[in-house]
């Protein structure tokens, strides 16, 4: 193993225990080469997943089953992994395993784990990028996945015989996309990480994702170190926010292009790795040497894939499969659901298919399907249209058929809400007055809301957990209802997390209304399975609303879908 990848490693590790106490920290803070590094390294969910990539690579795996490899051996309750989590065991695959309904896609936190696709893909920033991006969209999306793209190609050209800051420099353009408002601010962001460090938080709009804000630290705290991994790494953590992932990653970098930190900075961390909690069926490594060891080796070829639709991607058998849902991955209003099908033979022997669906009891399939001989190198297509006739209540699972093999396909039954609305807010007066839908749900009801327009309930299919209420505002101030009941798996305790970007009010079973306030998550302990009644009043203010997040979780904090979500009784229990 090289010694440029030892230092790099070593380095990151420092960086991340180095920015752990400033992590969430929104105000710059300014350190100093005195800084002592704490004892110890600190535990990160970044520094787990190397294991388990590095465990995913011994065992031959392709990039397109990351997810398969995350799902078995990551157990994390953290933000964003939860959602992960409850989308792969649902049956979604990357990408849509980190897209669909995940609120917190666009997160910063575990940016870091790309520097191990970047130092095992040293000399081939190219393909290291691959495998970060594929690895990203197992819990993040959008911005996310081309910050590690650029975070591993860089590395992987930091980590080279040839690497340099003006090469790093010159991969900006190729993986942060045209038109994004990160790149215009990217020249201004490195004069100040040379001239005025404290100025780089308030010179990046509020408005900017955590992915992308981490990707100007990072590049402030480059341009700012004077040739130096330690002042690099110093700088990353003065700035906050991700600091554990963004001071690791300058830490990484700097160690590549100008040589390994000082001993002062490496000497604390100890010789015992400290694992985070969060690995399953696998053994952390035991010290920091054999931890380094595992970003010894190459990377196997990759194909770039389209992370940025609502598909997955899996290798069964002899094939790729490559799953498309043009509306989702859902039930359009509980009825009807679209999926596009394509088979790529991996084998060097011509692959017959000779396709079967199977439906489950209610539903109809239509498809032109048909058989085909499959050359090698090559791709079948088609298309399927699902339709619930008396609608769905529960998730499914679409079965195609071929030569021994089956192909599972989820759709998922998201559940309705009936919503009610807008009532008058004028000058967020509404959220203090009584409308009539507090007197209890009657779907029945015919009222008279804004503007002396009449409302009625109706009903409101989210894609998940986020209920995106602006369109039914139409662009004004005014309060919105949403009634549902949710009938939760027995056989576990749960708790109900509701987050608002702007005033809420939530009844639970018809009992005393409890405040949600704006971006302070409302919690509430939950007795039994249900069905619980909720009923959410929303008050929306001049500004654009974000989406309302009303979300289930079990004791251990993972994410739990309900087994039912409907505004009407389950006559059947």
């Amino acid at each position: 193993m090289s010694e440029r990848r030892v230092t790099m490693v070593m380095a990151s590790l420092a960086g991340a225990t180095m920015g752990a106490p400033h992590v969430r920290r929104r105000d710059f803070a300014p350190l100093t080469g005195y800084e002592p590094v704490p004892f110890r390294m600190a535990p990160a969910g970044h520094q787990d997943l190397a294991v388990v990539w590095a465990y995913h690579l011994r065992q031959s795996r392709p990039h397109t089953n990351l997810s398969g490899t995350y799902r078995a051996h990551w157990n994390s309750a953290e933000r964003g992994d939860a959602y992960a989590l409850a989308n792969l065991a649902a049956g979604l695959g990357l990408p849509l395993s980190g897209q669909f309904g995940n609120p917190a896609s666009r997160r910063a936190t575990s940016l870091a784990r790309a520097l191990f696709w970047g130092i095992r893909g040293a000399g081939k920033p190219e393909l290291a990028s691959v495998w970060a991006a594929t690895d990203m969209s197992v819990d993040h999306a959008h911005d996310a996945l081309w910050v590690a793209g650029w975070v591993a190609a860089a590395t992987a050209t930091a980590a080279s015989e040839n690497g340099s800051w003006g090469a790093l420099l010159g991969l900006i353009p190729k993986y942060v996309p045209a038109g994004h408002p990160a790149l215009a601010k990217v020249p201004e962001i490195l004069g100040a990480g040379i001239t005025q460090p404290a100025s780089v938080s308030s010179a990046i709009p509020e408005y900017f994702n955590p992915a992308s804000r981490a990707f100007l630290h990072i590049l402030a705290a480059l341009s700012g170190c004077q040739e130096q991994a330690s002042r690099a790494m110093i700088l990353a953590a003065s700035l906050g926010h991700a600091a554990s992932d963004t001071a690791a990653i300058a830490a990484a970098l700097g160690a590549g292009l100008y040589g390994p930190l000082e001993p002062e900075w490496t000497g604390p961390l100890g010789q015992t790795y400290v694992a985070t909690g969060f690995l399953q069926d696998i053994d952390p490594p035991a010290t920091l040497t054999a931890y380094a060891e595992l970003f010894d080796g190459d990377l196997p070829e990759a194909t770039a894939l389209d992370l940025h639709k609502h598909s997955a991607y899996a290798e069964v058998g002899p094939f790729q499969l490559h799953v498309h849902y043009p509306q989702g991955p859902i039930f359009q209003e509980g009825r009807h659901a679209e999926v596009d099908l394509t088979l790529i033979n991996r084998e060097s022997n011509p692959m017959r298919i000779s396709p079967e669906w199977v439906v489950g009891a209610g539903l109809e399939v239509s498809s032109e399907a048909k058989p085909e001989t499959i050359p090698p190198g090559a791709a079948w297509s088609t298309k399927a249209k699902i339709v619930a006739p008396q609608g769905v209540s529960s998730d499914q699972v679409i079965e195609l058929r071929t030569e021994g093999l089956r192909l599972s396909l989820p759709v998922l039954a998201t559940g309705t809400w009936s919503v009610i609305g807008p009532y008058p807010n004028q000058n967020d007066a509404g959220m203090s007055q009584s409308f009539a839908p507090e007197q209890g749900f009657d779907p029945n009801l015919k009222d008279t809301g804004r503007a002396e327009l009449p409302v009625a309930w109706q009903a409101f299919s989210p894609d998940g957990p986020e209920l995106n209420l602006e369109s039914l505002f139409r662009s004004a101030p005014g309060v919105m209802y949403v009634f549902s009941q949710a009938t939760m798996p027995a056989g576990r305790q749960y708790r109900l997390r509701i987050e608002s970007p702007v005033p809420a009010r939530i009844w639970l079973d018809d009992q005393a209304a409890q405040e949600v306030a704006p971006d302070h998550p409302c919690e509430i302990a939950l007795a039994g399975h249900g069905p619980f009644r909720l009923m959410l009043k929303v008050g929306r203010q001049k500004e654009d609303m974000a989406p309302v997040l009303v979300a289930f979780f079990d004791q251990e904090g993972h994410l739990v879908r309900p087994a039912r979500l409907a505004p009407t009784d389950d006559v059947e229990s």
